[in-house]
């Protein structure tokens, strides 16, 4: 019992560092390998250690869904911790930003991430959600930014932990609250304006949220028609890099969303749907889409 109780803690301590192929500040290729995260603001040992490996089982749960065929981020990211909810002000952090938020994320390689004192469920919520942000910035959104929807359907995807098979699991609140949307006059129209250009940066609604998690959960459960072993939601990050050059990018996306989900949709009221028909058989806890 010992033996695998110290083998759980050697397997979670190893998330938490870089592959030993990483190049050090000079470039070189090194043995030591850096750790994945620099913590700063938690005093207590026992805390930092929690958050840490907190930290670093979502940052290998996004990895495995996000990154795709990207190359691998080998940078440490510095994360500051702060445990007030109260509006704060820090060096370089635009006025927009000073809000109660999980996290701030300042710049390339500096995070700060809110979080309750206890490391309550909450806040591992919070973490998870987080660094989904965090890595689809880091392999997507630096060269064009995602539509909200997509950035907080998959943010809310990662809240959970992984099934054992790997797969995000099926959030059963999330469920339920898209279905109810799903019955309500309008519901398709309520969708196809999440997806407009006008609510493509916008702050969503708790009925928006439910509806860009849904589409995410079901994206993460689709194979992949460009990727062998990837999901359809690599397809489409990748579509939202192709719509760069595209007049109506919010147009393009939507477009290229219709084609990816199976089989493919015209409109907004058959991807509606199809996703509540398959969400309504969806009872295990995991993305299998059987």
């Amino acid at each position: 019992m010992g033996r695998c109780v110290l083998l759980a803690l050697l397997l979670a301590n190893s998330l938490c560092w870089l592959p030993a192929w990483a190049e050090d500040s000079q470039g070189q290729i090194g043995a030591a390998a850096p750790p994945r995260f620099v913590l700063q603001g938690v005093d207590s040992p026992e805390l930092s250690q929690a958050i840490l490996q907190e930290l670093c089982q979502a940052w290998a749960d996004a990895d495995a869904l996000l990154r795709g065929e990207r190359s691998q981020i080998v940078k440490p990211l510095v994360v500051e911790v702060s445990f007030t909810r109260k509006r704060f002000s820090l060096p370089g952090l635009p006025s927009r930003w000073e809000e109660p938020a999980g996290c701030v994320y300042l710049a390339k390689g500096y995070a700060v991430l809110r979080l309750d004192q206890d490391l309550s469920q909450r806040s591992r919520q919070i973490i998870r959600h987080e660094v989904a942000h965090w890595l689809l910035w880091l392999y997507w959104a630096e060269e064009e930014p995602l539509p909200t929807w997509l950035n907080e359907g998959v943010a809310c995807l990662m809240e959970m932990p992984f099934t054992p098979e790997g797969r995000p699991q099926l959030q059963l609140e999330r469920r339920r609250q898209f279905l109810q949307l799903c019955k309500r006059r309008k519901s398709a129209v309520r969708l196809e304006r999440l997806l407009s250009a006008e609510r493509s940066q916008a702050f969503l609604s708790s009925h928006e949220y439910a509806f860009a998690w849904a589409l995410a959960f079901y994206l993460a459960s689709r194979e992949s028609a460009e990727m062998q072993g990837g999901t359809a939601l690599i397809d489409l990050l990748q579509a939202n890099l192709d719509a760069r050059s595209c007049p109506d990018h919010a147009q393009c996306l939507q477009q290229s969303l219709f084609q990816l989900v199976k089989p493919p949709v015209a409109s907004c009221k058959e991807l509606l749907r199809q996703i509540e028909g398959w969400m309504s058989g969806q009872w295990t806890m995991d993305a299998s889409g059987h």
